[in-house]
C-alpha cells in the first residue's frame, strides 16, 4: 500500500550504508597505515 515512500526509504537507507561503508574503509585504512609505519620501524630496529 505505501510502496513509494518504502521505496524512497530503503533508497536513503542504503545511501547512508554506503556512507558509513567508505567511512569505515576510510578509518581502515588509517589504522593499516598506522599499524604499517610501526611495523616498519620495528622491523628496521630489530635488524
Amino acid at each position: 500500500m505505501n510502496q513509494p515512500q518504502n521505496q524512497s526509504l530503503f533508497l536513503h537507507h542504503s545511501a547512508l550504508i554506503n556512507q558509513l561503508y567508505y567511512q569505515i574503509a576510510e578509518i581502515l585504512g588509517v589504522i593499516f597505515g598506522v599499524f604499517d609505519e610501526l611495523l616498519g620501524v620495528e622491523l628496521r630496529t630489530n635488524h
